[in-house]
């Protein structure tokens, strides 16, 4: 009987682990995706801010910068595994 004990001490351990760096990487995915969400509304601000003529020279750059946000959204940055 205290091997069983054992055995779900060990399984309720792994599930908190795995729980924790789940929580860990939602955190991450939330902070890379406010980070997007507030490059797009200044876009959205400095597009509403523009005349039309600007906004025909501006669409190139616009979409470097897209791009550029985009390799950076793919690759969060690294945070160290939660200790316990």
């Amino acid at each position: 009987m205290a091997q069983k004990g054992q055995h779900t001490e060990t399984e309720w351990q792994a599930q908190r682990e795995d729980l924790l760096i789940a929580i860990d990487q939602l955190e991450q995915m939330t902070e890379v995706m406010g980070e997007v969400l507030c490059r797009v509304k200044q876009q959205m601000h400095i597009l509403e801010n523009h005349t039309p003529s600007a906004k025909t020279s501006s669409k190139k750059s616009s979409g470097q910068r897209r791009s550029s946000s985009k390799s950076q959204a793919s690759n969060p940055p690294k945070k160290p595994d939660l200790v316990h």
